[in-house]
């Protein structure tokens, strides 16, 4: 068989991929800006929210791990609730209200209404406690929980106030707990904060709301308005 004489190849100027310099038309250059600009809108970042590059999450994740398995050291099980509760447990009173992201829906039937009755809890505690009263007569007391996820608020971001966040809770619940419950908490987020490393050193400030309550009544506010009183302090 004789070999052919040529050997006819894709004309690069009808291949763009063969093309190194192909060309390009206005309007391909026109969508191409219009797409790139709808992205950088869509992808724009929230306020009061965080968004960490790879070397920034991989150092935070060392940091949740060594969190988690430091409150396990303690004893402290690892118990997730669910990401949504009903209003009506989360509904306080004043500014609390604004701390909640409620939950609706996009899309709805004819007929229906876009408000679910549901909200995203703004701390770990209130759904601990309503694990609490729903398993209760089947959890074995005194209970040893932990809980590092996320919490969201319906904050005005700004400095050090997130709308996102993530919230590490060590709680230990029973009938009858001493203070050897408090300290064992304390000690365990001593503990954990030293495993991080954090180069400076931290100051641990103790609070009970129990001592909040007498020092207020012992100036002269009643019952009724302690809960206004809480909420100026807590705006110090």
């Amino acid at each position: 068989m004789s070999a052919p004489s040529s050997v006819t190849s894709p004309s690069s100027s009808s291949n763009p991929i063969l093309d190194p310099s192909p060309t390009v038309s206005a309007a391909t250059l026109s969508t191409a800006s219009a797409v790139d600009s709808s992205v950088k809108r869509i992808s724009a970042p929230i306020s009061g929210f965080v968004d960490y590059n790879p070397k920034q999450q991989y150092a935070f994740n060392k940091w949740l791990s060594t969190i988690k398995a430091t409150f396990a050291e303690f004893g402290f099980n690892y118990l997730h609730t669910r990401p949504f509760e009903r209003k009506t447990a989360l509904w306080g009173e004043g500014e609390t209200q604004k701390q909640i992201f409620g939950v609706t829906r996009l899309s709805i039937e004819e007929g229906e209404e876009p408000d679910t009755g549901l909200a995203i809890p703004y701390d770990r505690t209130v759904p601990f406690a309503l694990w609490v009263a729903e398993h209760g007569h089947e959890t074995p007391f005194p209970y040893k929980r932990q809980d590092v996820s996320l919490s969201h608020r319906g904050e005005r971001a700004q400095a050090g106030r997130f709308r996102a966040f993530v919230q590490a809770d060590v709680d230990v619940v029973g009938r009858k707990l001493g203070l050897g419950a408090d300290v064992e908490c304390l000690a365990t987020l001593m503990t954990g904060l030293n495993r991080l490393n954090l180069g400076t050193p931290f100051t641990l400030v103790i609070n009970h709301i129990g001592i909040v309550k007498a020092m207020v009544k012992a100036n002269g506010f009643s019952d009724e308005h302690q809960p206004e009183v809480f909420r100026l302090i807590d705006k110090l």
